[in-house]
């Protein structure tokens, strides 16, 4: 079987790296960050599921449950929560 590949490490680098670029020491830059952890939450659900649905795979769910820890019954509930996310 194949290494679980975590993500969470890669974007939280990616953040790091991306803050540093955008922040550097200066405070006066906070102005130019803008990020909605909520959003960001929902476009990564979204990212997820729509890569399943377009190549239709089954048990789609069960799947998100076993990548995310989001239980079968609360990806339902986001899915219908987050319109965007294609079906």
């Amino acid at each position: 079987m194949a290494e679980r590949i975590d993500l969470n490490a890669e974007v939280r680098e990616f953040l790091r790296m991306r803050v540093t670029q955008i922040l550097g020491e200066e405070q006066e830059n906070r102005g130019q960050l803008k990020l909605s952890i909520k959003e960001a939450g929902d476009d990564i659900f979204c990212l997820l599921y729509d890569y399943q649905v377009k190549r239709g795979w089954k048990q789609i769910a069960e799947s998100m449950a076993y990548m995310t820890g989001i239980e079968r019954g609360t990806t339902y509930k986001m899915r219908e929560r987050i319109r965007k996310c294609k079906r």
